[in-house]
């Protein structure tokens, strides 16, 4: 069977591991690489959802999905299914997640650009904010200016913003890189616009100035 895992930087080699971004009450001990069905099965099982996504059009990036094919027998070693991780992985049962625990020996790379993408957004039980897929349209690419470089070189006019992406980056994720991104905007917005202005925004916006 085909499986997938997807990522909005390149990945250089899997090799199982406890995700930086996991889901609220996730397993933060079983090395692991989160693999699903489908493209969007893959993108909903993010922290998130499609939030990452939808923010990097928000900043007028097109974003480029790396995606990664793998080729599993049904009873390969260390595959782990929904059923097996739901109670590690609250909605595995949801979005179809599959574990796999050991490395893999062949791993297939496609990258594609997002044309279009809907999204739902709404709570779940703990009242956390939620962007699952309602529709997505994406192509092939060839020729692809991946994600971070798009993003740093959208603010290269501004050092300390491109300090704090390296730096996010680095110790959180993407995704907490660009919901930091999209607040600095959002504070840029609201300055312009004569909103009054509160302390967070007063710190994202120096960061812009």
């Amino acid at each position: 069977m085909y499986l997938y895992h997807v990522s909005l930087i390149p990945v250089t080699e899997f090799i199982p591991r406890i995700p930086t971004e996991r889901a609220h009450g996730e397993d933060k001990n079983i090395y692991r690489i989160c693999i699903a069905p489908s493209i969007e099965n893959c993108i909903n099982a993010m922290p998130g959802g499609a939030s990452s996504i939808s923010i990097l059009k928000e900043l007028g990036i097109t974003p480029i999905l790396f995606i990664y094919e793998f080729k599993l027998r049904v009873n390969a070693k260390g595959l782990r299914y929904p059923h097996d991780i739901s109670k590690m992985v609250p909605d595995a049962d949801t979005t179809h997640e599959y574990w796999l625990t050991e490395k893999p020996t062949f791993v297939q790379e496609y990258v594609f650009q997002v044309e279009q993408i809907t999204t739902k957004p709404h709570q779940d039980l703990l009242q956390r904010w939620i962007y699952p897929i309602v529709q997505i349209q994406y192509s092939p690419v060839s020729v692809y200016k991946d994600n971070i470089t798009a993003l740093r070189e959208k603010y290269v006019e501004y050092p300390d913003v491109l300090e704090k992406v390296d730096c996010l980056l680095q110790r959180y994720g993407i995704r907490t890189l660009l919901w930091n991104m999209y607040d600095m905007k959002m504070a840029q917005i609201r300055k312009k616009e004569g909103v009054e202005m509160n302390e967070k925004d007063m710190v994202d916006i120096t960061l812009m100035e």
